[in-house]
């Protein structure tokens, strides 16, 4: 009887250890995809501020006259 106490303790053991495995995973994934798909948006918004920065300074010299 001892002995099949101990096997189910270790088959739960086991079976904690895959569930929070699996969760931590799933933690992790979601948390890159999510990085991921924010990624292209920041990029835009930084290109976006650098062509805007490009035109102040543009205007800026045509209206110098440089």
């Amino acid at each position: 009887m001892k002995r099949a106490q101990r096997g189910l303790t270790l088959i739960h053991a086991f079976a904690i250890v895959f569930v929070l495995t699996a969760l931590v995973a799933g933690i992790f994934s979601t948390h890159r995809s999510t990085q991921l798909r924010m990624a292209p948006d920041a990029e835009r918004a930084q290109a976006r501020a650098i062509a805007q920065a490009a035109w102040v300074r543009a205007r800026a010299d045509l209206r110098a006259g440089r």
